[in-house]
């Protein structure tokens, strides 16, 4: 089933799939949910401190329950080890921003636009299709309040390029989870007041966006280019007692050889550890997460990633939710992108305590090590819209 919705410059085909197309056949639940109902999650590798071991095989998570799975004593040593890092002075000279101007060169119609917002949320331009003045408009992970928190006190962001009113029209919003710092209330019903978009977000999210008074019908699979939810080493919640309950992923959007004459691909992470590393070990030898190479070999390569470099200390605490830059740059590797921006960094002190400035110094470093290509790997300043070349090919890989 499908319809069409309209933007101010192109039209967009939506297929609706069939609710049978979607439930699982009872017995066969995918490897990363706890139970037949889709109500809870968890991470299934060993690359994660959260396995299948322990308290999670009850199908009860809680914080109580998260706790005794990381550890007590690691938590306690998190608490105390744990120092706020402190913002520098000079902090917007050290991150550029740039007030956005949403106005490209008719040269680049045939390219990828990328406007990184902050932290890890974008605004994507995908390649304009024949007629249309330009491609479809996709917002990434919105959260363009001060504060990412159920409360409104604590540290605000350290900048903005533009404000929510600001924004060009939208014609697609994509959330990968429900951490404060990806989905926010008041930025979302701001957006859906301006713009009336599509929805897309993960298992478990529908009675959020329904609570928005968004109207069902915008909540489907898209059918102008392919839209495919893909998997994500982390978690979820947003309070004491929902955790894991709705699950977290990155996307990968792509266009349908079928139904676009331009060919491109762009893979958005969302939140995601690579490797648990404990206090004492060497991360070069714990099992990494065997998701990226699976999608680097299932996709063949993506004209643009978005890679998380930032809040990854305490290592033992973080490294199993969170990449490090090194980390990044092998999740960079394994999915065989060609070109990557940073994102997840220079927004929030969210509980991390490694300096401000110290993930780009670090990607810089790991990608030295790695022998990736000068330009390759880099930093997007707030506001500035990067376009990406879009390699040519004969067809591309969909689906998982």
């Amino acid at each position: 089933m499908g319809n069409l919705f309209k933007s101010r410059s192109c039209v967009v085909h939506v297929s609706i799939p069939s609710t049978t197309e979607n439930t699982p056949t009872p017995g066969t639940r995918p490897s990363h949910h706890l139970n037949d109902e889709a109500t809870a999650f968890f991470n299934p590798w060993s690359s994660s401190v959260l396995s299948t071991t322990g308290s999670l095989k009850s199908n009860q998570l809680t914080v109580a329950s998260r706790c005794k799975e990381i550890g007590f004593a690691a938590i306690l040593k998190f608490i105390v080890q744990f120092t706020s890092p402190r913002i520098p002075k000079n902090v917007t000279e050290l991150i550029p921003m740039h007030v956005p101007a949403w106005v490209t060169p008719d040269t680049d119609a045939d390219k990828i636009k990328a406007t990184w917002m902050g932290h890890a949320c974008f605004v994507l331009e995908l390649p304009a299709p024949s007629g249309a003045t330009r491609g479809p408009r996709v917002l990434v992970d919105p959260v363009l309040t001060a504060r990412c928190s159920p409360f409104n006190y604590g540290r605000p962001r350290l900048a903005a390029p533009c404000a929510i009113e600001d924004l060009p029209d939208i014609d697609i919003v994509l959330v990968s989870h429900n951490h404060y710092d990806h989905m926010d209330t008041i930025t979302l019903r701001k957006i859906e007041q301006l713009h009336h978009p599509h929805y897309f977000s993960t298992l478990g999210n529908h009675y959020y966006f329904s609570d928005l008074s968004i109207p069902p019908g915008r909540i489907h699979i898209l059918d102008c280019f392919k839209l495919t939810c893909t998997p994500a080493q982390h978690h979820t919640s947003r309070g004491l007692f929902d955790h894991s309950k709705t699950l977290w992923g990155g996307f990968v959007l792509s266009s349908d050889p079928d139904r676009s004459d331009k060919q491109f691909s762009v893979y958005f992470t969302g939140d995601t550890g690579y490797r648990y590393v404990p206090d004492g070990s060497n991360e070069k030898d714990m099992p990494v997460c065997p998701i990226f190479k699976e999608l680097g070999n299932k996709f063949g390569g993506f004209d643009l990633a978005l890679l998380p470099i930032g809040c990854y200390m305490p290592r033992e605490y973080m490294s199993s939710i969170h990449a490090s830059p090194s980390d990044s740059v092998q999740i960079f590797k394994d999915v065989k992108a060609r070109r990557a921006l940073a994102m997840h960094w220079g927004t929030w002190l969210l509980g991390s305590c490694e300096p401000v400035m110290q993930p780009p110094e670090l990607l810089s470093q790991a990608c030295a090590e790695e022998g990736i290509e000068d330009g390759s790997f880099t930093l997007a300043d707030l506001g500035r819209t990067v376009a990406i070349e879009c390699e040519k090919r004969d067809s591309l890989s969909t689906g998982l």
